[in-house]
């Protein structure tokens, strides 16, 4: 067996292994803040688990499609707009760019609107649950983008897939996802609202710090991203 095959086989065993380990200690911290629920009187926990699964599912499956159509084309992308379409970079850069934060807000929102911390549902678990599936249909989907390109013979069919998975993501936010217009309106102009945002990041650490360690860690992910097929071909 070969060196990466052997590394593929440990990492995916220790992952399974973890997965599985995260998985029955959320089981365990669930039941017990289920239990302190159903002695104040909250729904049953056949109820709460439903209500749990239903909310993860109905986010879940277009987030999963959505995180599918990035990665299918994210490997390719500088190469076909680049060499095969001759479009400059910084034109490269203004196209491919997909607002993943719109999920996470609308989860967010939607996770309070339902009070679903009653049913014993964290949002720790909910972002730790995302990251896993991220990674994980990132893998997945970069070696189907491969596959694609190698029985197709052109760099443009992982594209064609990716826009069958935007056309599935639509169909189920329009089928199963709440409408989200925001806050309601206030006196407030636009411009108060970026100020009031601005001195809450200034004057509160904890964000100040996540906002920048959030810059730097994408920034440096979507650089490497961006490029690493121009190095490839340099050398």
């Amino acid at each position: 067996m070969e060196f990466y095959q052997v590394n593929l086989t440990v990492l995916v065993t220790a992952n399974a292994y973890l997965l599985y380990w995260q998985h029955t200690k959320g089981g365990r911290d669930t039941e017990s803040q289920l239990v302190d629920s159903e002695n104040h009187g909250v729904e049953d926990k056949g109820e709460h688990h439903a209500t749990r699964r239903r909310f993860q599912m109905n986010f879940f499956f277009p987030y999963i499609l959505a995180v599918a159509a990035d990665w299918l084309q994210s490997p390719h992308i500088y190469a076909v707009y680049k060499f095969e379409k001759g479009i400059p970079e910084n034109t490269v850069a203004a196209i491919t760019t997909l607002l993943f934060n719109v999920f996470e807000t609308w989860m967010i929102s939607e996770y309070h609107e339902r009070c679903l911390p009653l049913v014993g549902l964290t949002l720790s678990s909910v972002f730790g649950n995302m990251t896993t599936i991220s990674y994980m249909v990132a893998i997945l989907s970069t070696l189907v983008g491969d596959l694609l390109i190698q029985q197709s013979g052109t760099q443009t069919a992982p594209f064609l897939a990716a826009s069958v998975c935007c056309v599935g993501a639509a169909y189920l936010i329009a089928r199963i996802s709440n409408e989200n217009f925001g806050a309601q309106q206030t006196e407030r102009t636009w411009i108060e609202d970026v100020k009031r945002d601005i001195l809450a990041m200034i004057w509160k650490p904890r964000i100040f710090a996540l906002g920048v360690a959030s810059c730097f860690l994408e920034g440096t992910v979507y650089l490497f991203l961006f490029y690493w097929s121009e190095a490839l071909k340099s050398t």
